[in-house]
């Protein structure tokens, strides 16, 4: 593998990872937002939720941009 192969490798892992990092940012702040309206501090999102948020929220994006599976 090339340098310029690898990088662009690493670069897309970083760009995926901090899309995931601000996702979720975004839904602790709806979180916080909910308060004492949602779910109580027991009934927080599991981590196969939260993946599976994450997931729909990726397919929404691309949907917007106009990406097919």
């Amino acid at each position: 593998m090339t340098l310029g192969c690898w990088l662009r490798l690493a670069g897309a892992d970083l760009a995926r990872k901090e899309r995931r990092r601000r996702l979720i940012e975004r839904l602790n702040e709806k979180e916080k937002l909910i308060g004492s309206h949602g779910p109580t501090q027991g009934d927080q999102m599991s981590e196969e939720e939260l993946a599976a948020e994450i997931e729909k929220q990726r397919t929404l994006n691309a949907a917007r941009r106009g990406f097919r599976f």
